[in-house]
């Protein structure tokens, strides 16, 4: 599947660095910047193995899979270069109502621009525009400043966990969002 991206019709402008385009991807391949940006760059700035970065590819390889069958299986956001983005975000089906926010990260060069927020927001809108009842997302514990940005998008935390995952002992945190 080849690259394709739109730029999106109706940037956010929320008081942050809005110079930064932000994209959507309307048909992606697994080794696409998705996968660099949050698997990669995750994985080595948490020190956490490889595999983390193997199922951040085989998730968007299965989001790329879906869109196939479906534009409607979900949305991925690319923030910044397409080689090179700053940032990213998804929101992939999980049922008919229910909605799972993905791959949600701000590279070091962004943070503090008010970026993380305008992708927030972003795909966010989109979950309302397509009639989910529920957003549910899962994050590690130790990112406080996206659990401060999940808990004032009104995201509730309702599961905590201890895992050995990624060669790491993590606090895995689950959040749920009702648009209902």
């Amino acid at each position: 599947m080849q690259e394709q991206l739109t730029p999106d019709p109706d940037p956010i402008a929320d008081g942050g660095d809005t110079r930064i385009p932000i994209a959507r991807a309307v048909a992606i391949s697994s080794s696409h910047a998705p996968v660099k940006h949050c698997g990669r760059r995750s994985h080595r700035e948490r020190e956490w193995s490889a595999s983390f970065e193997a199922e951040v590819a085989r998730g968007v390889g299965a989001l790329a899979m879906a869109w196939t069958r479906s534009l409607d299986a979900g949305r991925l956001w690319l923030a910044g270069p397409p080689d090179d983005p700053l940032g990213c975000i998804a929101i992939t089906r999980a049922g008919q109502a229910l909605a799972r926010l993905r791959w949600f990260l701000v590279g070091p060069r962004a943070r503090g621009l008010g970026l993380g927020r305008r992708l927030l927001d972003e795909a966010l809108a989109y979950a309302r525009a397509r009639g989910f009842a529920t957003i549910e997302l899962g994050t590690f514990a130790d990112l406080t400043i996206a659990a401060g940005m999940h808990r004032r998008a009104g995201f509730e935390a309702i599961e905590s966990a201890h895992v050995e995952q990624w060669g790491r002992h993590l606090e895995m945190r689950k959040y749920r969002l009702s648009l209902s």
